[in-house]
């Protein structure tokens, strides 16, 4: 298991990396994925004590479609580009 998420995104292959998160004591199994594109692979259901599955992609597609067939799958996407020329949070930040 990686020591750090940020060790886990620099290292990052499209292979489901086990990851274990602690909440309220209790230890949950898991699997975090980068990849450049989705896989269909990604969405299918749990197996085993697999608890939960983040897969984090470095480009959104045009038209996001996943076929998750599991709850316990989250699909992490990266930010738009902020618009620094219209409306207030882009004076805002602007300021900043």
């Amino acid at each position: 298991m990686p020591g750090s998420m940020l060790e886990f995104l620099i290292h990052a292959t499209t292979e489901p990396q086990p990851w274990i998160t602690v909440y309220n004591g209790i230890e949950y199994p898991g699997e975090v994925i980068a990849g450049d594109a989705w896989d269909s692979r990604w969405g299918k259901p749990l197996a085993g004590d697999t608890f939960f599955r983040i897969v984090f992609l470095n480009t959104a597609p045009d038209k996001p479609e996943f076929n998750l067939r599991d709850s316990r799958t989250a699909v992490c996407l990266p930010g738009r580009s902020l618009d620094l020329d219209s409306g207030p949070l882009g004076a805002e930040v602007r300021s900043i």
